[in-house]
């Protein structure tokens, strides 16, 4: 290596350990999530109640007719338990639809 492409490496590494010392001195919490929760009943696709809370999601939008979806069993096993969820499909006029899915983590970080 050259004197220039040492240089860098030496400046590069120098401003990673800056970059860690400074973030290493902050702390970070949970906020307050930035969705509406409702007591409401979330089925799975066997139709069961699966949780009694959820994402309220605007059933009126537009000229959609909107219908609650259920949550697939896979969700339900690969998430953790204190996942909320809410889910619901939207479909215009001309039958096209939106599906609309919104998964909120609990304190159990892993469910994003």
């Amino acid at each position: 290596m050259n004197k220039k492409a040492i240089s860098i490496l030496i400046v590069f590494l120098i401003l990673i350990g800056v970059s860690t010392a400074f973030l290493s001195q902050l702390t970070f919490a949970l906020g307050n999530p930035g969705v509406r929760l409702a007591e409401m009943q979330i089925f799975n696709e066997t139709n069961q109640v699966v949780r009694t809370n959820g994402v309220a999601l605007p059933p009126d939008v537009m000229q959609c007719v909107s219908e609650a979806t259920p949550i697939t069993t896979k969700e339900l096993d690969w998430l953790p338990e204190d996942t909320t969820y809410g889910r619901r499909r939207y479909t215009f006029p001309d039958k096209t639809w939106i599906e609309n899915n919104v998964v909120l983590m609990g304190h159990d970080r892993t469910s994003i």
